[in-house]
């Protein structure tokens, strides 16, 4: 599971890393299992603060997109069209969150419950103890 992500090292050869995974003696092989490997991708649909200090502000990281949740979808969207290149078969999937923002204890409750109960909790209940993230 990956959740919140500010940018994503991004499943490819030819880009170097951190931005890719070139120069890091990784093969298509790796790549292939990478890919093929089920993982859930979080994204809070209120994760859209573009001014959040902590965001990174790169050239790498706004080619994803100009907030978490657009760069989250960006990730899912390139693995699958890496797959579809590779001919490799593709096993990830993303998740959004409704009405979560960059709230990292919110987001460990949707992780846990879907991981333990199989559901992702209504806004309440993710929001129960959250302090408010402006």
């Amino acid at each position: 599971m990956a959740a919140n992500s500010g940018w994503y090292t991004l499943p490819a050869l030819e880009r170097l890393f951190p931005e890719g995974l070139g120069g890091l003696g990784a093969d298509t092989a790796a790549l292939a299992r990478w890919l093929a490997y089920p993982m859930i991708i979080f994204a809070g649909n209120q994760d859209i603060n573009t001014g959040d200090p902590n965001l990174p502000a790169g050239s790498e990281a706004l080619a994803q997109g100009e907030h978490r949740y657009a760069r989250a979808h960006f990730m899912h969207d390139f693995a699958k069209r890496e797959a579809a290149r590779l001919g490799v078969p593709f096993n990830w999937q993303i998740l959004t969150v409704d009405g979560i923002g960059h709230d990292g204890a919110a987001m460990s409750r949707a992780a846990a419950s879907l991981w333990f109960e199989g559901r992702i909790p209504a806004f309440e209940e993710l929001q129960a103890g959250s302090a408010p993230v402006l």
